[in-house]
């Protein structure tokens, strides 16, 4: 279907028209004009152009001052600004909610940019040029919008739609905002394979026009551009349109028809942000935006800072309560200490003690100590003889060792000579018993030689005298070959017996295969899970086969595979067959459930990616999720209210399947979460949809989507995410099921299996007789088979016998000469003389050996008596003196008795004098190590009465530490854990308090930055609605209504500020708030397309666009808002508008500054004339050679007629 512009430019026209040319001489009068508009601030926005971003907090810098009033506003704001934050700069430190700071660029009010009107019309960014090729209806056209109102006008179906659709996608933006198909190749005409739109926009003053083409093709949802005829990417297209404050993603500025119900639901919230957008001043937003996160900011703060101060308070109260026991834990405190003191000064006391004992004990022994010796120097004579006594028995003992070591050493000598003579008479031992086995070798010597004579003898006759061996080796042969000869006709009749026997088994093998598959398949009819799948490879013979060969590979998977819900669940209860069934969809019913993430990629692997499973590719469904219980929404109603509501209990609860098929029902399907009650009657729905999607049911707001069931209804519950979140219900019925219930068996095919049985059997009967008498063929072969086998086998060992003897035979000569060479050895060996003669040598030369060492020893000998009788006097001599020493001993013992008394009385005064000092030093290191290990209280406690010479008698500190150790008794111990709460408590409620402190100065500073803000935002938003309310009163004036636009404010919180539309359509009525549910469809189309037009007076963007906003309104409204649009968008300082309608009234107001794009569609249509870009639609509908007057219809012509 082709569609191209024609150009309606007839003189006869009723409208007036004038010529292109004349236009642009009167739009060129006005080229030193300005227009009103704004400065914008470039939004940054995704690669993929889907959505705005929000503004950033970083605002743009302030391009001009304003003058008058607001100037010196800005300077007593900034002067404050420099009170608070001590710095003269013009940027200002926005908290973050943690009250962080970070330094911005406060955004100033700007006066709009002055878009210059070029001497075409048009101002930077209108739409100057369109051109489509193979886009959704469209085979090739191109036009020219005017830079005011285009009326875009044909019946429905024609392709009206298309060009806002071109409009947006070309300029770079996604097709999410049109409401329509997401897929870019949706926009590619039925059979081609690419498309392209090509938009061109006005440049600014001085600079090009802006041509963008973006490609599409029909293959994929992916596009390129072209900027000025250069590749370019979809970023560097975005920044040229945005550049030109192009505002397509703006509902407010560009309505397409399929978004129109769209921006009547628009929240008054969203409204605001949008009209701000399109109408508002720069910064605008941004303010708007930094009030709500500071106003949420603040929010926080104080939240905190109220649950701080409860906190704190909370904590101060419970700590009144603990005061009394930590005052008296304080006390026992006290006494402990000075009981630790005590303790510490007892030690001390004692030694002081034991010190004054250990002096007086000194003294003692150092007076005994010089009696004793005094008696011991009157004793000096004796004890000097005696010690000269003791000395020379000192010197004789010594002599006395020295000789006996000599006598020792002699001793050892002496046993080394025996032992060698001992050696050599072993020796000779050893040679006379040598001389005896040479003797006796000898004589066997001359035995083997006489035996070996007498074999050489007997060989030499055995081997005169050799058998006949070849002979019956003959013979054997012979009957060898014979019995050769016999076995081919053996096995030709046992191959023909094999063959017959061969295809014998393979007919009956035939049969009983038949009869056993026939006999499987009977019983597989019985069973549930076959009977499923044999109807599920009616409709679905990919899944089937892949449940097949599952069956058959299980061992290729880590874990189980579970087939799908249509084989492996069942619903115990027939009643609720119908309910449960309902949960699934077609694809639910027929997913494998994997329970590894390699089992998922295997079987995807064999099926779906490859044709290694089933021989060729196909498509089933595998799922596989990580199993996470905390995934999973809770229930929406405990057992108490499900009991209560009428519900017999969960979808879950009436399935028999695997573990691992119960995890996907409640992931993918919920079935955990869908109640279900059999009787209707039972189940208030009204309370059970209030119940399942209320705030206790989800742990989100607003919950997800809840579905329960009700009789033969299943009911699907949600909440509005908008306004009061109300309760929005679809239904629908449940049909009966038919996919897991009991399926019943196929009788006509189950007569066919049995038929087949039968036949098996009967086949098989009749083979018995056959068998038989193969049988006994078998048998008769087996016994001709055994015969040669036994008589091969007894000519074999005949053989075997006959060789063996030969080898015997044969052997004979190998071991005469054997026996000839042994007996060569024997005869050959060396003579035994020789070895006699060289013994008797060496037994002579050991018995001289032997008497030297006879001498030597005797010699010896008697050296060593004489040292032995030099010791024995020398020991008499040792023996004399000792009994002199004891003499002297017994005289001097006489004259010590008073010595030992003085030593005994010496001795005990000395141990009393170690134990003392001992006992002292003892008491000393307790003291200290007391000392040491005492609190530095106890330490200085201590210290200063020392210092103080406070007395330590040790029995009145021993008084008052029992009395202080009454004291504690008597004051209750108070569990330290109190002590250690309260001052936890303490510590914590301080902190709290601090932290009050700093967020009550956080939010202090964020009151005064909010305060700032608002004053340069308030302002300036109250003017724009001042503005639109102006132009939309005197709209709804015109058409004997009343409208009103105000600013809906919330104190609390500044995202809920919004824009509020008033109207009133009978006189009988009050101002009433526009919504959703209270006018009718036309007056919300009316009220939408009225507050479009007031925007368009203040729009900052080059061109707005608006689809079939007039549906639904009746003639006056519609005539009504033609007039006022023609009059608002037609002057002279208005921007390009589009308004696109599928119909119009007739005798309505038309404007010179109007251009009117008709769009029709057809078969044919002209092309150029007359050397003219563009055909003459009015000429083409008259032509009679397009329309001849006959009896044929004519032929419509499709055309879009840009007049």
């Amino acid at each position: 279907m082709a569609r191209r512009v024609v150009v309606s430019g007839d003189d006869d026209s009723d409208g007036g028209e004038v010529s292109m040319k004349a236009e642009r001489q009167r739009t060129s009068s006005r080229a030193n004009g300005t227009i009103a508009s704004r400065a914008t601030t470039r939004s940054r926005r995704d690669d993929d152009g889907d959505a705005e971003e929000p503004a950033s907090d970083i605002a743009e810098e302030p391009q001009a001052e304003p003058s008058g009033t607001n100037e010196a506003g800005s300077e007593n704001e900034e002067n404050e600004e420099d009170e608070d934050e001590g710095s003269s700069r013009r940027k200002r430190a926005r908290l973050d909610e943690d009250g962080s700071s970070r330094v911005v660029k406060e955004e100033m009010p700007v006066k709009r940019e002055q878009l210059v009107r070029d001497t075409d019309g048009y101002v930077p960014g209108s739409i100057v040029r369109v051109a489509l090729e193979n886009f959704m209806t469209y085979d090739s056209t191109e036009f020219r919008p005017g830079p005011y109102l285009n009326m875009v006008l044909g019946p429905n179906g024609t392709g009206k739609s298309s060009i806002a659709s071109a409009i947006a996608i070309g300029l770079g933006f996604s097709p999410n905002i049109l409401g329509r198909s997401s897929s870019l190749r949706a926009y590619v005409k039925h059979g081609a394979e690419s498309a392209w739109i090509e938009l061109e926009l006005k440049g600014r003053p001085g600079k090009k026009n802006l041509i963008i083409r973006r490609r599409l093709v029909a293959n994929a949802d992916s596009s390129t551009y072209q900027l000025n005829g250069q590749d370019a990417i979809q970023r560097e297209v975005k920044e040229a349109v945005e550049d030109l404050n192009v505002q397509v993603a703006n509902l407010c500025a560009f309505l397409p028809q399929d978004r129109v119900s769209e921006f009547a639901q628009l929240t008054p919230e969203k409204l605001l942000i949008e009209t701000q957008k399109a109408a508002g001043a720069a910064g605008l937003t941004n303010w708007h935006q930094q009030l709500i996160e500071m106003g949420q900011a603040r929010k926080k703060v104080t939240d905190e800072m109220e649950e701080l101060k409860g906190e704190a308070e909370h904590l101060e109260q419970r700590n009144s309560v603990l005061e009394r026991d930590v005052a008296r834990f304080r006390e026992r405190r006290e006494i402990e200490k000075r009981i630790a003191l005590l303790e510490l000064q007892i030690p001390f006391a004692v030694y002081g003690r034991e010190k004054a004992k250990y002096d007086e004990l000194k003294e003692d022994r150092n007076a005994q100590s010089r009696v004793l010796t005094q008696l011991i120097q009157q004793n000096d004579p004796l004890s000097e003889f005696r010690t000269d006594q003791e000395d020379e028995k000192h010197k004789v003992e010594a002599n006395r060792k020295k000789v006996e070591e000599d006598s020792r050493r002699k001793y050892a000598a002496l046993k080394k000579v025996h032992d060698e003579s001992m050696k050599l008479g072993d020796k000779a031992d050893e040679k006379r018993s040598r001389m005896a086995i040479i003797r006796k070798n000898e004589k066997e010597r001359k035995e083997r030689i006489r035996k070996l004579k007498a074999e050489i003898g007997r060989y030499e006759q055995i081997l005169a005298d050799p058998p006949d061996f070849a002979t019956p080796l003959e013979e054997l042969r012979v009957q060898r070959r014979a019995l050769q000869d016999e076995i081919p006709a053996f096995n030709e009749e046992k191959a023909k017996y094999q063959r017959r026997y061969t295809e014998f088994e393979e007919k009956k093998a035939v049969h009983i295969a038949e009869k056993e598959r026939a006999s499987n398949q009977i019983k597989d009819l019985e069973n549930r899970s076959e009977v499923r799948l044999r109807n599920l490879e009616k409709w679905d013979k990919d899944c089937a086969a892949a449940v097949r060969w599952l069956r058959q590979n299980m061992d290729k998977f880590e874990m189980q595979v579970v087939e799908p819900a249509i084989i492996s669940l069942s619903v115990p209860d027939n009643a609720y067959l119908d309910v449960v069934e309902s949960c699934f969809n077609a694809n639910q019913l027929k997913t494998f459930v994997c329970q590894s993430e390699g089992d998922f990629k295997t079987l995807n692997h064999f099926i779906n990616d490859t044709d290694k499973g089933l021989g060729r590719k196909a498509r089933i469904n595998v799922w596989y999720r990580p199993r996470n219980g905390n995934q999973l929404l809770p229930p929406p109603l405990k057992p108490d209210q499900l009991q209560h509501l009428g519900f017999n209990g969960y979808a879950i609860k009436f399935v028999d399947a695997p573990d691992a098929m119960h995890w996907y029902l409640m992931r993918e399907l919920n079935m955990h979460r869908t109640p279900i009650g059999l009787d209707a009657s039972q189940v208030d729905n009204k309370a059970a949809a209030e119940t399942v999607s209320s705030r206790d049911a989800a742990p989100t707001w607003p919950p997800p989507p809840v579905t329960f069931i009700a009789g033969r209804v299943s009911y699907t519950v949600s909440r509005s995410a908008y306004g009061q979140h109300l309760v929005q219900q679809q239904t629908r019925d449940i049909r009966p099921g038919r996919n897991l219930n009991n399926v019943a068996v196929d009788q006509t095919y189950r007569t066919e299996l049995i038929e087949k049985r039968s036949e098996a059997m009967l086949a098989l009967a009749g083979m018995e007789a056959a068998d038989i008498q193969l049988q006994k063929e078998d048998r008769k072969i087996k016994d001709m088979e055994k015969d040669i086998k036994d008589r091969r086998e007894a000519l074999d060992k005949e053989r075997e016998k006959i060789k063996q003897q030969e080898a015997a035979f044969n052997s004979n000569g190998h071991k005469l000469t054997a026996a000839r060479t042994k007996l060569d050895s024997e005869e050959n060996a060396p003579s035994a003389e020789e070895e006699r003669n060289e013994l008797r040598a060496e037994l002579l030369e050991n018995a001289r050996q032997r008497t030297q060492l006879a001498v030597e020893y005797t010699n010896g000998m008697a050296d060593l008596v004489q040292k032995y009788g030099e010791a024995t006097k020398l020991g008499l001599r040792s023996i004399q003196l000792a009994s002199n020493i004891a003499y002297l001993i017994e005289l001097g013992s006489q004259r010590d008795e008073a010595r030992r008394e003085a030593e005994i009385a010496y001795r005990d005064v000395d141990e009393r004098f170690k134990a003392c000092k001992a006992k002292a030093q003892e008491f000393l290191q307790l003291s200290r190590n007391k000392l040491k290990n005492a609190d530095d209280e106890v330490k200085d406690a201590f210290q200063q009465n020392k210092d103080a010479g406070v007395s330590i008698d040790l029995d009145d500190l021993e008084r008052q530490l029992e009395a202080e150790r009454a004291s504690h008794q008597l004051n209750m111990a108070v569990n330290p854990s109190v002590i250690r709460k309260y001052e936890e408590q303490k510590a914590e409620a301080e902190r709290k308090r601090r932290l009050v402190a700093e967020r009550e100065r956080i939010s202090s500073k964020l009151a005064k930055k909010i305060k700032a803000t608002e004053d340069r935002w308030l302002p300036a938003l109250e003017q724009l609605v001042a503005s639109i309310n102006e132009k939309f009163s005197d709209a709804f004036t015109r058409v004997s209504c009343v409208g009103e636009i105000k600013i809906g404010k919330d104190e609390q919180d500044y995202a809920k500020w919004r824009i509020e539309i008033w109207v009133k359509f009978r006189d009988n009525e009050q101002l009433q708030l526009l919504t959703s549910h209270r006018q009718s469809g036309g007056e919300r189309a009316l009220c939408t397309i009225l507050y479009l037009m007031s925007l368009t007076e203040l729009a900052r963007a080059p061109f707005s666009l608006v689809d079939e906003i007039n549906q639904g309104m009746d003639q006056r409204y519609e005539r009504a808002v033609h007039n006022n649009l023609v009059e608002v968008t037609c002057a002279e300082n208005a921007m390009q508008y589009f308004l696109i309608t599928p119909k119009l009234l007739p005798d309505l107001k038309y404007h010179e500054r109007m251009r009117i794009l008709c769009v029709n569609n057809g078969e044919w249509i002209n092309g150029p004339q007359n050397g003219k870009p563009f055909g003459n639609m009015r000429k083409m509908l008259h032509h009679k050679k397009y329309f001849p007057m006959n009896d044929r219809s004519p032929v419509a012509s499709p055309a879009i007629a840009v007049r």
